[in-house]
């Protein structure tokens, strides 16, 4: 944390324009605090419709430090999120976890959709209440276990097939069911159903080959209507 404090406080500023507000046919808004721009009349954060705040961006290097606001709470990155794939930190209370200097957690949609399923965080309120977590929430696709489950699942256009290791029960993990599942969740941030592909996948037409399901999940995902997009944020996993 001391190197981020160093990159907030001496490093540039970016000056980029974020693609969301070119979008919406508006230019990005300048914080005018002085304290974020570091002194500097020409180089200010910029502040998308998203709340993300680019302050420092390090002249020696890719890093950089940034703020979004969620409905649970504001967000400094670089951050370490936590793992509580089934809605828990293992070995973890929420009150430890707080003691850590965690705000941020990452569940995981593929479990959760097993077990305890989308019905069960409709009925107590989403996940914030389930697990007694009042910061932010992020949920993944659920594309990861594409990867690490090979053999317990059958993959086309429409999506991926499992066998339930709860119950044996057969159930399609497609563009729609990770984002219905997540928005029973009200998770602050959602990610689009992708295809996670081996690290050593080096050769182009082998990569092209195995994104092209990606792409195809991402163009058919159920996102959510501009409405719900206030509340939640929906992002793509660029590929590795």
């Amino acid at each position: 944390m001391e190197n981020v404090s160093r990159l907030r406080a001496r490093d540039s500023v970016s000056t980029r324009k974020f693609p969301g507000d070119q979008k919406e046919g508006r230019m990005a808004k300048h914080s005018s605090n002085p304290e974020c721009t570091g002194g500097r009349s020409d180089s200010r954060p910029i502040k998308t419709r998203l709340n993300f705040t680019l302050e420092r961006e390090s002249s020696g290097s890719k890093a950089r430090a940034a703020t979004f606001q969620t409905l649970h709470g504001k967000v400094r990155t670089p951050i370490f999120m936590p793992v509580g794939t089934q809605a828990t930190v293992k070995g973890q209370t929420v009150e430890s976890l707080k003691t850590t200097g965690a705000r941020f957690i990452l569940v995981n949609t593929y479990h959760l959709l097993l077990r305890p399923g989308p019905e069960v965080f409709k009925k107590c309120g989403g996940i914030h209440r389930f697990m007694n977590w009042d910061g932010p929430v992020l949920t993944d696709s659920g594309g990861f276990q594409i990867f690490s489950l090979p053999h317990s699942r059958e993959m086309n256009e429409e999506g991926a097939r499992f066998q339930s290791y709860v119950d044996g029960k057969s159930y399609l993990l497609s563009p729609e069911s990770s984002i219905e599942m997540q928005k029973a969740t009200g998770s602050d941030i959602m990610m689009v159903l992708d295809q996670c592909i081996d690290s050593i996948a080096r050769a182009l037409p082998a990569r092209q080959r195995r994104l092209t399901p990606g792409a195809v999940w991402h163009r058919s995902g159920s996102l959510p209507s501009r409405s719900q997009k206030e509340e939640c944020r929906v992002f793509a996993r660029a590929p590795l």
